[in-house]
């Protein structure tokens, strides 16, 4: 036993021999007490030696907000001096702890603390096997706010990763004009793109409507030229609610060329044009010379009388045979525009075949040239048709009524126009033709008419670098004080502002964006 008075009360307490070297508490006063390693009389020194190093150790793996009190951390107060003298005390008790069976209890909790640390870990990391960045526990010094944050399962979302903007979110647009309204007509104007831009404008155009809501409705329409000739609507019922399923059947309807040569027909000639000859008052065809499967596709010289842009020829049919009502196949009808040159030789600017149209004798065919051609001031041009069956007659007039030119045949071989031919069999009358018609027609309206029918919140119209002047006079016209707003994007050259075009928007209410091909693309339409 060992003995030493209390620093506070002087009360002798008698301390068991398993207590030497560490602590004690008094029972009378409360007062903690340090016990020598021996006793002045010889007894044998404190038991067992719990060991700072053990402490220290169980101290650091517990770690933050832990703390065992461990006889070195109260060797600085002096109450570990073996000068304090202790009385016995019958009161005093004490629990004397064997030296293996602490340090057994020390490893199992720190084995303990481990398989914890390790579970956290592998709940953390979703169950799977991969490897993971290691997790260092903070010694007792450390603030919480230190500790690593483990980085979480790449199925999860880490609350610092930039976050991008749903795309449900983000408001609905092309070309940088927002489309909030409650319906929207797509007005593509195909007369001034060209190959490399149409395919991204319809591209763009797709993805727009992708972006619209479902509880909004749209409707494309493709303008095929300043005739105000139009594609069939997509839909062709009319105005639909954007759903994936008609954002479906739109690319498919788009996915076709809208750029290809069109063939129309109509009832009524057109009412104006850049260059026209609209009598037809022969009475009969001559022979061999104005159908066409002539040996040399019938035609006509023509001179423009300033530069402009060819883009539509209009013929008239003279219904005097039963091919000529559609009563054989025609197969592809061509139609090819050329330069005269000295010795009247005929050198190809351009040649297009398409189907459609001819279906009437007595109609006006117009062929809408995928690509159209500029014509200089001045300088005689001619064009000429053929079909690849049958046979189909053209009107005249009965004397020469347009001075700029004159009826030909374009060579001497049938349903052939070759490139570098002469001019064959010139008469002295004229086809009945129109050059560049700006027309709308009666038979469903013009394209623009066909938009506005549709009653929608807004008309986009969408241009491309090369437009016609009267183009704002003709839509404007349609417009005519309608509700309907209309806005423009012009795809090419954003440094050239056009006027025209702007007239539209503010005329309309509407706004009007000049875009470069590439900056459409990025843009989130």
């Amino acid at each position: 036993m060992i003995r030493i008075h209390c620093v506070n009360c002087k009360t002798l307490l008698e301390i068991d021999d398993g207590f030497a070297g560490g602590v004690c508490r008094c029972v009378h006063c409360g007062k903690m007490q340090a016990v020598p390693k021996a006793s002045r009389s010889g007894a044998r020194a404190a038991g067992p030696d719990v060991g700072s190093r053990g402490f220290e150790g169980l101290e650091r793996k517990l770690g933050t907000g832990v703390r065992i009190l461990s006889p070195s951390s109260l060797s600085g107060s002096g109450l570990g001096s073996d000068n304090l003298s202790a009385a016995p005390s019958k009161e005093t008790i004490a629990a004397p702890v064997a030296k293996s069976n602490l340090r057994m209890l020390m490893l199992g909790a720190i084995a303990a603390i481990v398989a914890l640390i390790a579970l956290i870990l592998w709940v953390m990391s979703g169950g799977s096997g991969e490897k993971r960045s290691s997790v260092q526990t903070p010694s007792s010094t450390e603030n919480s706010a230190d500790i690593e944050v483990p980085k979480l399962s790449p199925r999860a979302r880490t609350l610092d990763a930039p976050q991008e903007i749903p795309p449900a979110f983000a408001p609905p647009s092309f070309g940088g004009v927002t489309l909030t309204e409650p319906s929207v007509v797509y007005l593509i104007d195909r007369s001034g793109l060209s190959e490399e831009s149409i395919s991204q404008i319809k591209q763009a155009v797709l993805k727009s409507i992708g972006s619209l809501h479902t509880d909004q409705q749209f409707q494309v329409i493709v303008w095929i030229s300043d005739n105000g000739d139009s594609d069939p609507p997509i839909p062709a019922s009319g105005l639909t609610r954007a759903t994936p399923e008609a954002l479906a059947s739109t690319t498919a309807d788009l996915a076709g060329d809208i750029l290809a040569t069109k063939i129309t027909e109509r009832d009524e000639a057109p009412k104006s044009a850049e260059i026209a000859q609209p009598d037809f008052s022969a009475a009969a065809f001559a022979p061999k010379l104005d159908f066409s499967d002539n040996a040399g596709p019938p035609g006509q010289t023509f001179t423009p009388q300033s530069n402009m842009i060819l883009r539509a020829v209009t013929v008239k049919g003279f219904a005097n045979t039963p091919q000529s009502f559609a009563a054989g196949g025609l197969g592809r009808r061509t139609v090819m525009i050329s330069r005269v040159d000295p010795v009247d030789v005929l050198t190809q600017l351009g040649q297009e075949s398409g189907t459609g149209g001819f279906a009437n004798g007595a109609a006006y065919e117009t062929f809408t040239l995928s690509k159209p051609i500029p014509l200089i001031a001045g300088t005689q041009y001619a064009y000429d048709v053929f079909t690849e069956n049958g046979f189909f007659g053209f009107a005249k007039s009965a004397t020469d009524v347009y001075p700029g030119g004159f009826a030909i045949q374009h060579g001497k071989i049938a349903r052939r126009s070759e490139n570098g031919g002469r001019i064959d069999s010139p008469q002295q009358v004229d086809r009945t033709f129109f050059i560049n018609p700006n027309y709308s027609g009666t038979e469903g309206g013009s394209a623009i008419e066909k938009a506005i029918a549709q009653n929608p919140a807004i008309i986009l119209l969408i241009c491309g670098k090369n437009y016609d002047e009267p183009l704002a006079a003709r839509v404007l016209d349609a417009w005519n004080s309608s509700a309907v707003k209309i806005d423009v994007v012009r795809v090419g050259d954003a440094k050239t502002p056009s006027d025209t075009l702007r007239k539209i928007a503010e005329r309309t209410g509407g706004q009007y964006r000049s875009v470069e091909l590439g900056a459409l693309q990025s843009k989130r339409n």
